[in-house]
This record gives structure tokens, sequence and C-alpha cells, in this order.
């Protein structure tokens, strides 16, 4: 009886758990993209009725975590296009100000008739992000365009110095862990409204001899002052519009390297690898787009971790440095898949210094097909970076996780397309896999299309033209314009298959017949194209030889089964379709990984049910339940 019981338990656990185990294994993933909405620009702050535009930052701050200090000074040279007597702007609202002074074009100093900062007057941007509003009245208001400088003291509020890191690449931290004030989202500079934040800035630091910082800007300087070091930082480009101020200072190990007049310092945490190899090829990444795209005039790099607290994956750019996210890679050193998708971070990063892309400046911005530009172009271009770099292996394991981050975040589900995902980003995810995956593979099938030279003329020609040349109310016509200079076909009108609707799309091989005439096999293939319209595409089948590997290009207009045939020396064996994965298409979980989740569930299954069985074997027990 005791057996029949237990197999009457097990079979009522598992109908129970059934629904909720195909449910996890099919739907559940663990997010690794950052929904940090930087972008997202607020308009509507009831700041200031003139438009106040920063033209330079001179920023000082002064850091001490062990003696609760975390201090700054700051001169910034604005400029008003007309009256003005009451300045607003946002400061973090743990800040406490202690001077404010403003001086006029001459150096005057202007009479302030009263300052103050409105803590009861809280705004909160996103989780985490909280501004308070300070108000400065000149006794006699400015009546005509000119500059003017803000002079600004404060201090944090002692019991906002944090034990631990928040997540959240933007959101401030001042932590006894590490300290990040990554542009005007962290609060750390004032934030006057929609107009041109990204200015040239001079950042000086005074920090614990023990730290290093990771700062937007040229270093300048550094020097020890006892226990102390001072760094400067200067970013004022001519050739590119600078980034806005940002920083990141921690217990970094730091690794330097350089080439001609180029160099590069990767800044590492605990726990985080680093070798020379791995540096020298994000140095690679440089001088590769610098010499596929042009000059952009930077010559010093850095590049290094914010621990944010997570496992998640991304950076962010500030022309010359670039902030990872950390508590992801632990293995650079030896693993060569994680090597590779960080490298592709890396270099989708680099790829932004070259295709007009600053955090929330609105070069571009708001335009169709804009993200398509800025963020699958970045993919597209990353991935090539990578097989330049690290070989066709690299290249191919890069779209196949692109397509699997594709299906990942639902594209087909989103309410947004290839022209239109809003700038402001939406906390339904599925614009990363529209806006990063999907049309990263669609610049590859563009490729295809018109081909690699052409494609690349193209985009050279308009980074040069137009992003490095400074050029102002540029669109995406522009851009097609000037590929259509190096090829015949009508960019937007191909493009128009995949951006009216996101594409879904799976390729399998059917029948397959082989017939050998003398020396020579003859293979015919039928291959499935189940799509949810008609598209042209372009990729490959695969087949192995006793040479190895071999590829047959292969070009579809419509869904359906589709006939291939060609021809080879030796038997093809082991035939499949999209071996280099360059179509948008559904892909399936690989053999090695269905195996893994069904151990996986099946030991979840035993522990569970051994538990349910207990249990109710008390329960019955207890209450004298007859067998």
């Amino acid at each position: 009886m005791m057996r029949h019981q237990i197999i009457t338990y097990w079979i009522i656990f598992i109908l129970f758990s059934l629904p909720f185990t195909l449910t996890n294994s099919v739907g559940s993933e663990t997010n690794s993209t950052s929904s940090d909405n930087h972008n997202g620009i607020p308009t509507d702050l009831g700041l200031s009725a003139s438009i106040i535009t920063p033209l330079y930052y001179d920023l000082f701050f002064d850091i001490d975590l062990n003696a609760n200090r975390f201090q700054s000074s700051q001169n910034i040279t604005l400029f008003v296009g007309t009256y003005l007597q009451v300045l607003s702007f946002y400061l973090h609202s743990d800040f406490l100000v202690s001077t404010i002074k403003i001086w006029d074009n001459q150096s005057k100093e202007l009479a302030i008739t009263s300052w103050g900062v409105d803590y009861d007057y809280i705004r909160e941007f996103q989780a985490g992000m909280m501004f308070a509003l300070v108000q400065v009245i000149l006794d006699d208001p400015i009546t005509s365009s000119q500059e003017f400088t803000l002079h600004l003291e404060y201090s944090i509020k002692p019991e906002a110095i944090a034990d631990d890191v928040g997540n959240g690449m933007f959101r401030l931290t001042v932590s006894r862990r590490g300290i990040r004030a990554i542009a005007w989202p962290s609060g750390a500079i004032p934030y006057f409204g929609a107009e041109g934040y990204a200015s040239p800035h001079s950042i000086v630091i005074k920090h614990p001899g023990d730290m290093s910082c990771l700062v937007s800007g040229q270093k300048i300087s550094s020097q020890s002052e006892g226990e102390y070091t001072r760094v400067e930082f200067l970013q004022n480009y001519t050739s590119v519009e600078p980034a806005p101020p940002s920083f990141a200072c921690d217990s970094y190990q730091v690794m330097s390297v350089s080439r001609n007049d180029y160099s590069l310092e990767f800044l590492t945490l605990e726990g985080e690898t680093m070798t020379e190899e791995l540096v020298e090829n994000m140095l690679d990444g440089i001088f590769l787009y610098t010499e596929t795209m042009g000059d952009i005039g930077i010559r010093h790099y850095q590049i290094g971790f914010v621990d944010l607290g997570e496992t998640t994956v991304g950076a962010t750019p500030r022309r010359d440095t670039i902030f990872v996210r950390s508590s992801f890679y632990h293995n650079l050193d030896t693993d060569f898949q994680e090597k590779t998708l960080f490298l592709s971070v890396i270099f989708h990063e680099m790829a932004h210094l070259w295709n007009g892309f600053v955090q929330g400046d609105t070069w571009m911005g708001g335009n169709e097909y804009f993200l398509f530009y800025q963020e699958g172009g970045a993919n597209f271009l990353s991935t090539w970076a990578c097989g330049q770099i690290l070989g066709t292996d690299a290249e191919i394991a890069l779209r196949k996780d692109r397509l699997q981050r594709m299906a990942k975040f639902k594209h087909n589900e989103s309410p947004y397309n290839l022209k239109y995902v809003p700038n402001i980003f939406p906390e339904d995810l599925s614009w990363v896999g529209v806006a990063y995956e999907y049309a990263g593979m669609i610049w590859e099938q563009l490729r295809l299309k018109i081909g690699h030279q052409a494609l690349f003329d193209g985009l050279i020609e308009f980074t040069q033209e137009y992003w490095l040349g400074r050029a102002q109310g540029v669109d995406i016509t522009d851009l097609f314009d000037t590929i259509e200079k190096y090829t015949e076909i009508d960019v937007e009108d191909y493009l128009a298959q995949w951006s009216t609707h996101n594409a879904v799309i799976e390729l399998r091989v059917g029948r397959t017949r082989i017939t050998k005439t003398g020396d020579t096999f003859e293979s015919q293939i039928i291959v499935n194209v189940d799509a949810d319209g008609d598209y042209e595409i372009f990729t490959s089948i695969g087949y192995q030889t006793d040479e190895g590997a071999q590829l047959v290009d292969v070009h579809f207009t419509e869904a359906g089964s589709q006939t291939v045939t060609f021809t080879s020396d030796q038997r093809p064996t082991n035939i499949v379709i999209d071996p280099e994965y360059r179509v948008p298409r559904l892909i399936g979980k690989d053999t090695t990984e269905i195996i893994q989740e069904i151990i996986a569930g099946t030991l979840i299954l035993a522990v569970f049910g051994t538990i349910v069985y207990f249990t109710l074997t008390r329960i019955r027990r207890r209450f004298l339940i007859p067998s």
C-alpha cells in the first residue's frame, strides 16, 4: 500500500506542477539589458522661462568617504537667449548647497535678491533619481543674450552616504564601495533643461590615494597631495561634440597599453579579470574604426567597470570613456565566448563615437529609423569588428546570440518597429529586441543585398560628411541618399519589407536528395521558409565534406518551399540552412541547452516531490487517515 501511496502522491504533484514547469521553461528569462531611461530628457519641468544652455563646466570634487566627505565647487558658463531674472535648475536632493554666486560676461558679480533649495519640491525622474529645485532671483534681470557664470558649492548629507551600491547606471551613488555620477541623471551637476547639457568640461577630483577614477575626458595631470591624489581631466574636442560630465571612482586595478599616438586604460574591480591581450584587443577596435570610418581626434581612451551590484550586460559611452556594467565578467582570460560577448559590448559603444550618438542629444534624434541607425547600426558594426579582430567564429557566435536575444525580448510581439522606437525608452522591453537585435540583423541583410563595399563606402562618407562634419538638421534620408551613391538599390524601398512590421521567419531543411554522376555529387535540397510574409532573404546552405565546412550562397524572395541545387566533389553531410546566422529568424535551443533544462527540471521535481510525499505522509498520520 505504501508504494501505491507514493505513486499516487507523485501523480498528483506532477499534474499540478506540469503547467508551472512548462510555463517557466518556455517563458522565464533573466533580463540582461538595462532599462535605464537615460535618453528620456524631461522638458516640462517648470524651470526658467528663458532657454539656458551650458557652454562649459569647470568642476571640482573633493572625496573622502572615510571622513564622510563628498563636496563640489563648480563654475558653469551659461548662455541665456533672452530676459532672465529667475534662474531655476535641478540638483540631487541629497546635496546641501552652501554657496551660489553669479557673474556676468565681464566677471562682475551680480547682486542676488535671494536663492534657495526647495526640498519639498522633489522630482523623481526615475526610481531613485530624486531632484530638488534650486531657484536664484537676481536684483536686476539679464535683459539681452549673453554668457554668464554660475558658481555653486555643495556637500552631501552625511546620512546619504551608503554602505552598498545601488543599481542603475545613471543613478547617483556615493557609497563606501564606490562612487558614480554619470551625466545629468546623477544630479551631481545642475540640470537646466533639454538644451545642450553635453558640453566641454574640466573635471578635477581629489580622492584618497588608494582609489582611481574613470572620468570623461583626457587626463591632463595626476599628482599626489599627501594621502590624496588630485587628477584633472579635460574634454574639449573640436572634431566631435563632448559628452556630459561623468565619472566613477573605486579601488580599481589599472592596466594601460599604448600604440603609436594612442593609449587606452582599462580599469577593473576586484573579481573581474584583466589580461594584456584583452586590452590590446580593445585598442585594436579603436584602430579598426579609425582606419575604416575616419579620425575623430581622440588619442586617449578609458574603459572601466562600474559596480552596480547586479548581473546585467551593458555599457554607456562618454566619448573617450566607456562605463561598463560589472558583476558579469569573471573569466575573460579563459572563456572565449565571454570574451567575445564582452568585446562586442565594448565595440558597440565604440561604434557610437562614429555614428553620431551622444547620450540624450538631438542629433538625428526623433527621426524615423533613428534607433535602427544608432543602436542597430552599432550592433552590426560591433559584430563585424569582432569578426575582424577575433575571427569568423566570433562573428557567427555573436549573430546567433543576437537572434536568441531577439526572441528573448519578443521582437515579434513588440508594438514598435524599425521606423519608430520612442527616444524615451518604454518599460516594455520588446523595444530592445527591435532596436538592437532585429535592427542589427537587418543591417546584415542590407549588406548582403548591396554588397559589403557599397555599404561601408556609404557609411564612411556619411560619417565624415555629416557627423564629423558637424552637419545639422540631419535625418535618415541623408544616410540613405549617401549609401545610394554606391549602389543602384533603393535602400528605403528594400527596408520597407522589414520595417512595416517585425518579420517572423523560420528556416528548415526538408527533403534532401543526393545523386552521384561520375565524380560529382548533385544535391537537391528543399528549404522550408515559414514566414508571415514574403521577404527577400540572403543566406547560405552549409554542409560538411572531408575538406571541412562548405557554404553555398542562396537567395529567397518568398515564403514556402524552395528548391536549392548544388554540386560538390564529395558527398555532403550535415546539411543546414543559415549556418552563419545571417537571417533575422526564430531559432530553437541547442540540444545541450534542452538536456540541461530537462536535468534541472527533473531535479526540481524530485526535490519537491519528496517534500510533498513526506508532508502528506505526516498529515495522514496526524489525522489517522486509514491506509
